[in-house]
């Protein structure tokens, strides 16, 4: 039997343990060594100003090193710096309360770290919090009055925390902690501790003679009178404090200022621009007073003393950022952004990193179209705030809308909108630019959605308003759309009205359309010659345009003639505009006059003619020649319209290909649209416009490639990509139906297979359905689920609700009127159809002359029947059902 080796495996053994221990060790110093790096690194950047890039370095080093008390209170300064940035989310706030509480039971004599702690959290409304901190500090306080603290040389030595030998301000905290006690709605003790500081008397309401205010004490001041005014709802004694605050400190300009800025807040200018003047008189080189005398200029518009007051400032400080932020506001007040990114250059020379002015800098470049330089501000934005900020994804998706790439802007608009919940104003600004790309995207639903959203947060906002009001012409709702506009114009001057053809164009149009629907008699035009004559006294109106809007509402008027003298007299003056050209073409075709357009049309330059309204204008003219011809000329236009730009060239081949459909020539129709998809790869509704083409063709193999391309273009748990999937497979489930089916056969029972198939559908169209509820498309596909499961009430239900979320869509109705006539639901029919309007009777005779009928109107159900069948009919089911009507109706 053979000995273990016991010496050989104690050395074994000792050298094993020993490798492990001394790679743990060099483990320990190669990770204390990159730590330190990182630590020296985040310093260097900080130095830089690259703040974004320090904290990011930080982060990781107080995680190799949470030991190190200093080196966390650094990371835990600019953790909170980062939370009080503009655009600031809701993590990043979260994440520095936090940190800071972290860092203070790390260095809890560090009280500046304490007192900034407190400050946040009162600023994020945690007073109660705040009030604890507040308390050890002020306690603290008291002791330094009795003994004031002096920094121990031997714990220096020894490495701990050092403390701050400033005294804490007695003052300055008392006034901390009346604001949390206001904060937590305990009045009575915030108006206790705000009265002792300025020597007040709440039960008599008097003023102690004895007793001097505390130093620096005005804020304190304010905060009772504040208290008195709102809570105790005694403004005679608030008025009273107010007085006495300008009375004891009648030399302080920061009071004149303090009793300003409380009657700026409550809406009296002139009482503080009276306060402002005090505060100048003591001490007119004060940046305060300039600064608050600059604001009330602005708030009156009063741009040459605003001037003024900056050209002070800048000799008094000129690279204070206030006063550069000023001077640019001051700028962009003027309509003047290439000044305003002058200033704002200049200042950036100076302090190169300054958040605020980065962020305006962008603002006033996008406003000058400098696109490039945008990038570039983005680009050092992002070193400063990190890439993650949703200031910097607010300014990427301007930057997209400015390039008209409506999908991309909504999609980071979408992104963004989470990370600004705690930030109102923020979130304003994303749901208006939300707003501008779902009209746009032609996604009226969301566009009114996000408009609301604003406007249930601020009922004042003018371009909310107008957003909502655009929204709802595209939904088919004119009548509220024009209350809505009424609105924005009655708040808009009238010498400003002009200027803003977002609000008089469509309240012009909404105006003429509500006339029309009165009888003539009853027509009053004065609210729309009024409109016009306002727009002519404009000089942001050119003569061209005005021609053009009185001959349109001449038209209505019923003055054609007079209309087309007016057109073709601008024109005469105007002869470089196509516009007008386009218009007198229109109105040739409004007369059925195809010829006389035609001629209109070829008067126009040879440098316009190729212009994208006049070829649209030409579309329309050869719909209507011989299908040859027809052919032909729209074969020319497609070759004109392929060298205008990418944009223009897009929307005419996109009207060519509806003209090629009503035409009846499908597979051309698709053609002209991939080539617009090619020029607007962009544009998702070109891709639907394809995907429906290839439903209504029963085309499955373009369909479930179309839906791929939706998924991929608008996220594949996008509404739309939901919705192109469920279409898809109900169609899937249709056409296998249509191979099952025998003669005189109308439904069949479901397959395990196709039933899967339509509650998969039907998942995806909940899913659909909650991020866009008003889509009616959602609802016309639902009630194909329920046809095909033979639930004709359930369909009949989704199609009225898909008929009531939109303008009249003929396809909905006609589906919807099928149904309702098959369910002897004759009344809801003829509603159904009069949403269509006299014009949209078309493909509905037979069923109108069947509720004529029923109704005892016998002549017009006859005409109507004999209208719906051709009189050389050879269809022998035509024929029959006339036959039987006329017979039903004693025509034997």
């Amino acid at each position: 039997m053979k000995k273990v080796n016991l010496r050989f495996v104690l050395i074994l053994v000792g050298v094993l343990v020993g490798g492990i221990v001394g790679v743990y060790f060099l483990h320990r110093f190669q990770v204390t060594r990159n730590a330190g790096s990182l630590a020296k690194l985040a310093r260097a950047k900080l130095s830089e100003g690259k703040n974004g890039e320090a904290l990011t370095l930080f982060s990781r080093y107080v995680a190799y090193r949470p030991d190190d008390k200093e080196a966390y209170a650094e990371f835990a300064g600019l953790v909170l710096d980062r939370a009080e940035a503009p655009g600031a989310t809701r993590n990043d706030v979260a994440r520095a309360y936090g940190v800071l509480e972290t860092a203070v039971r790390r260095n809890p004599d560090d009280d500046s770290l304490r007192q900034r702690l407190a400050t946040f959290q009162m600023r994020i409304g945690r007073f109660g919090d705040a009030r604890e901190h507040l308390q050890v500090l002020r306690a603290k306080a008291a002791g330094q009055e009795a003994a004031p603290l002096t920094r121990d040389p031997e714990s220096a030595a020894d490495g701990d925390q050092a403390t701050d030998d400033k005294p804490l301000d007695q003052t300055q905290l008392d006034l901390l902690l009346a604001r949390s006690w206001a904060g937590t709605g305990e009045f009575e003790e915030a108006a206790t501790l705000a009265s002792d500081l300025i020597g007040f008397d709440l039960q008599t309401k008097q003023f102690d003679s004895d007793r001097k205010p505390a130093a620096d004490s005005t804020d304190a001041f304010v905060l009772l009178a504040a208290i008195l005014q709102e809570k105790f709802e005694d403004p005679g004694t608030a008025d009273k404090v107010l007085a006495e605050l300008v009375k004891a400190n009648a030399r302080d300009p920061k009071a004149w200022l303090a009793l300003a800025r409380w009657h700026r807040q409550r809406g009296n200018l002139a009482a503080a621009k009276q306060d402002v003047a005090q505060a100048s008189q003591l001490d007119a080189d004060n940046l305060e007073t300039v600064l608050a005398g600059f604001e009330i200029a602005l708030a009156e518009k009063d741009f040459a003393a605003a001037q003024k007051l900056i050209d002070r400032g800048t000799a008094l400080a000129a690279n204070d950022e206030r006063i550069i932020r000023a001077a640019a506001v001051l700028a962009l007040q003027r309509q003047q952004p290439e000044e305003a990114v002058k200033v704002l250059d200049a200042g950036l020379d100076a302090m190169p990193r300054n958040t605020s002015l980065l962020l305006m800098l962008a603002d006033a470049l996008l406003q000058t179209n400098q696109i490039p330089r945008v990038s570039q501000t983005i680009g050092t934005l992002k070193e400063v705030l990190g890439a993650a900020s949703p200031a910097v994804g607010l300014l990427e998706a301007r930057v997209l809308i400015t390039e008209q790439r409506w999908l991309q802007a909504r999609q980071k608009l979408d992104r963004v909108r989470p990370l600004v919940a705690g930030s109102t104003e923020l979130t304003r600004q994303v749901d208006l630019y939300l707003g501008q790309c779902h009209e746009q995207l032609g996604e009226f639903d969301e566009q009114l959605e996000a408009n609301r959203r604003v406007l249930s947060d601020d009922p004042t906002s003018l371009a909310a308003r107008v957003g909502a009001a655009s929204a709802l012409i595209a939904g088919g709702k004119p009548d509220d759309a024009l209350q809505e506009f009424e609105i924005v114009a009655n708040a808009i001057p009238r010498e400003r009205l002009p200027a803003i053809p977002q609000v008089w164009n469509p309240l012009l149009q909404l105006r003429v359309a509500a006339q029309m629907k009165r009888p003539p008699a009853d027509r009053d035009w004065s609210g729309i010659d009024d409109l016009l004559d306002a727009l002519q006294e404009s000089a942001d109106i050119s003569d061209a345009q005005i021609a053009m809007l009185r001959a349109d509402v001449l038209v209505r008027k019923g003055e054609a003639a007079a209309a087309a003298q007016l057109l073709a007299t601008a024109s005469e003056a105007n002869p470089q505009d196509p516009q007008l050209v386009a218009a007198l073409a229109t109105l040739a075709l409004r007369d059925n006059d195809p010829d006389k357009a035609r001629k209109a049309l070829a008067t126009a330059p040879k440098e316009i003619a190729d212009t994208a309204s006049l070829l649209l204008m030409e579309a329309q003219l050869a719909a209507r020649a011989q299908a040859d011809d027809a052919a032909r000329q729209l074969d020319a236009i497609e070759v004109r319209a392929a060298a205008l730009p990418a944009d223009q060239a897009g929307r005419v081949l996109s009207a060519l290909a509806s003209v090629r459909l009503g035409l009846g020539q499908p597979d051309a129709a698709e053609r002209l649209w991939k080539q617009a998809l090619e020029k607007a790869p962009d544009d998702p509704r070109l891709r639907w416009t394809l995907f429906e083409l290839a439903r209504e063709r029963s085309d499955l193999e373009a369909m479930r490639s179309l839906s791929a391309d939706i998924a991929k273009s608008t996220g594949p748990t996008s509404p739309q990509a939901r919705v192109a999937k469920a279409s898809t497979l109900i169609q899937a489930v249709r056409e296998a139906q249509k191979k099952k089916l025998v003669k005189d056969q109308t439904i069949l029972e479901l397959s395990a297979a196709d039933r899967q198939a339509i509650d998969e559908a039907r998942n995806l169209l909940i899913e659909a359905e909650n991020d866009r509820p008003g889509w009616a498309q959602v609802q016309q596909l639902f009630a194909d689920i329920a046809g095909l499961r033979g639930d004709l009430p359930a369909a009949i239900d989704h199609l009225q609700r898909a008929s009531r979320m939109g303008p009249p869509n003929p396809a909905i109705i006609r589906q919807l009127v099928g149904l309702l006539y098959a369910s002897n639901r004759f009344d809801e029919a003829e509603q159904a159809i009069a949403r269509l309007g006299p014009e949209g009777i078309g493909g509905f005779e037979r069923i109108t002359a069947e509720m004529e009928l029923r109704s005892g109107n016998i002549d017009e159900a006859v005409a109507l029947a004999q209208k719906s069948v051709s009189s050389d009919s050879k269809n022998a089911g035509e024929l029959l059902w006339l036959g039987q009507l006329l017979s039903r109706s004693g025509k034997a």
